[in-house]
């Protein structure tokens, strides 16, 4: 039983005779630093006692190396790509990596792979009802609107106000924890009696559990076959380095700076993208 529920006995002698029928019992035993039975002359049994450490760790830090894409001056960007040369002779696979380390030794001299230390905070923030639904709806937009173009305004506001829910849903936590203590916050954030629902048919739960995984009716599009006699042409097109670059600008992670198995990542190239000069030295090689 005690293995299932993942504790252990942490008193080790007998306390009455030699039988151990006082205890301590715990799930975490690199807190207890010392432990032990005393005889008090108040019963025939021994009290047991022991020491636990009370203090609160601070978070470990870890190095981590990163570019700083903040602070690249795109003016010395652009004159560092028209003044290389991307031009290689080979295959395709060689023009290829030719372009790629050219890339990454542009990008080693203005943003430079630094080590940083950051902590690593296990912590998490318990999200009011309202703020999930509001993140659900977000989820929804963002999944429906590579085909409704319209819907991005409305994600980019409910993206904005989520963001300022959680930062203040975060400072009354933290306010409510030093005023009314933890255990009186976590009895407001979760009441120990869950409201009760009344008159719930098993059509209205049928129905609250589709809205919830399909919540946005799909427009299914009913595509007829060609007819016999036309027959269907495929056409293959070049891409050209204008297409490249339009492909770049159109990447839904711009921000996101994690480099792939080539040290490439989709900030260098919306940087890229960025510094006209250099996209149209690109285009021109």
């Amino acid at each position: 039983m005690l293995n299932r529920n993942n504790v252990s006995i942490i008193t080790k002698e007998p306390t009455r005779n030699d039988a151990r029928l006082d205890c301590f019992i715990s799930n975490d035993q690199e807190k207890i630093i010392d432990d032990g039975v005393t005889n008090p002359h108040l019963s025939d049994h021994l009290c047991c006692f022991i020491t636990r450490k009370c203090l609160i760790e601070k978070t470990k830090s870890k190095t981590i190396m990163r570019r700083n894409y903040n602070k690249i001056n795109l003016t010395n960007l652009a004159n560092l790509v028209v003044n290389a040369n991307f031009r290689s002779d080979g295959s395709p696979e060689e023009q290829l990596q030719h372009f790629i380390n050219k890339l990454v030794k542009i990008f080693d001299t203005v943003a430079p792979v630094k080590p940083k230390k950051i902590r690593d905070t296990k912590k998490k923030l318990t999200l009011t009802e309202n703020t999930k639904q509001l993140m659900r709806r977000r989820d929804q937009l963002y999944s429906t609107m590579r085909n409704q173009p319209e819907l991005k305004a409305e994600y980019s506001i409910l993206k904005k106000k989520i963001r300022k829910k959680y930062e203040d849903t975060r400072k009354w936590v933290n306010s409510s924890i030093e005023n009314k203590g933890l255990w009186s916050t976590m009895k407001i954030i979760k009441p120990t009696e869950p409201e009760k629902s009344k008159n719930q048919t098993p059509d209205k739960l049928n129905h609250y559990f589709n809205s919830n995984t399909n919540p946005m009716e799909r427009q299914h599009t009913v595509t007829t076959p060609p007819e016999a006699n036309q027959n269907p042409i495929m056409k293959l097109h070049s891409v050209t380095a204008v297409d490249l670059f339009q492909a770049w600008k159109t990447i839904k992670n711009k921000t996101n700076t994690k480099e792939d198995y080539n040290g490439i990542s989709l900030a260098m190239l919306i940087l890229l993208s960025n510094a006209e000069s250099a996209a149209q030295m690109c285009t021109m090689q």
